[in-house]
């Protein structure tokens, strides 16, 4: 599924969540070092666009979705596919 109808996009979610998932498996990164640099990261966005365009957005859905499948024991094929529920 293209983001803003770019498949690149698509493709850089799937290559970036599948690095972050093997990155945790094969301990290269602690669970809860992610978890504060993802969390980080978001709260840079949240001040970048504003509160208000984040919360009228599908950014909670976005991150919540983001962050449980790369934390996830089991690799999830591709990120589209549980996103296509909320669509």
């Amino acid at each position: 599924m293209p983001l803003y109808d770019l498949m690149e996009d698509a493709a850089t979610a799937e290559i970036s969540r599948a690095q972050l998932w093997q990155w945790i498996r094969h301990q290269k990164i602690q669970t809860k070092d992610f978890h504060r640099i993802f969390d980080e990261e978001v709260h840079l966005i949240r001040s970048s666009i504003g509160t208000q365009k984040f919360q009228n957005g599908k950014f909670e859905l976005a991150i919540d979705l983001l962050k449980k499948m790369i934390t996830d024991q089991e690799f999830a094929e591709f990120l589209t596919l549980p996103a296509y529920s909320y669509l």
